[in-house]
């Protein structure tokens, strides 16, 4: 039917190209994102957009068919088409999208626990070198202070890597969230009879491959680097065997990191 209709247009068409160079024209705005139903294409200014080509991922005019989308080369659909054939595939999309961005929450979850039970170990092994360090008098002072440079350096160390991931998962998060959001509304303006059908399904085809392309992304997005980059296994050790040579190295701090640098 379209090419049809494409045929039925050539005359018209061939006359309307002898004005298009005379004839000043404007562009309507058909919705608060800005797409205009009209094409952008040079000297087919004054065409209303009317289908949109699957090779190409575009929308196009009649001028844009009979010059660089012909069929059958090119695969055509009317614009009210594009939704009802990509409508369920992008909404397929967005529901395998929306439950990966789970994968996420469960990281930050998992963060978040990591960095409460790091501080709650970093408490229980400093009280650990309190007591072990007091049975040592005065000689032990200086080794004890350096115990706790060393317990708040792995600290640090462990918890810049947690708050580092946690905000990067939290920003990946926010990506998703956006994603979704904006797919969900470019859905739903397709079925909002408000604003127009028409218009709803324009704005559908407008962004068809942005949205495949952004949720694609996403989805990816999800699965990578969730996994929790560091623990809170912090570990003090004492050797006691023979105090008067050992007391200069007395006890370590060890953070056992889940990934070696």
């Amino acid at each position: 039917h379209l090419i049809k209709e494409i045929i039925t247009r050539v005359p018209s068409i061939i006359q309307q190209k002898r004005l298009i160079t005379t004839t000043p024209t404007t562009t309507p705005q058909v919705s608060q994102l800005g797409i205009s139903s009209k094409c952008t294409k040079q000297d087919h200014e004054t065409q209303e957009l009317s289908a949109f080509c699957e090779t190409c991922e575009s929308l196009i005019c009649v001028h844009c068919i009979l010059s660089e989308h012909p069929p059958p080369e090119h695969k055509l659909l009317k614009i009210k088409e594009t939704a009802s054939k990509y409508k369920p595939k992008i909404e397929e999309l967005f529901n395998q999208t929306k439950s990966k961005s789970s994968i996420v929450d469960s990281s930050i979850d998992q963060v978040k626990q990591t960095i409460n039970d790091l501080e709650s170990k970093f408490m229980k092994v400093q009280n650990e070198i309190i007591e072990e360090s007091e049975k040592l008098i005065t000689s032990i002072k200086e080794r004890q202070k350096r115990l706790f440079e060393q317990l708040e350096e792995i600290k640090t160390q462990k918890k810049l890597k947690l708050e580092n991931q946690l905000q990067q998962l939290q920003d990946k998060k926010g990506r998703i969230q956006n994603t979704l959001e904006f797919t969900k509304k470019t859905l739903d303006d397709v079925n909002n009879n408000n604003n127009g059908k028409a218009e709803g399904e324009l704005q559908f085809a407008f962004f068809k491959k942005n949205m495949t392309e952004r949720l694609h992304e996403v989805c990816k997005l999800a699965n990578e680097d969730s996994e929790i980059c560091e623990n809170s296994e912090i570990e003090l050790i004492f050797d006691f065997s023979d105090l008067k040579k050992s007391i200069e190295k007395m006890g370590e701090i060890f953070g056992y990191s889940k990934f070696t640098p």
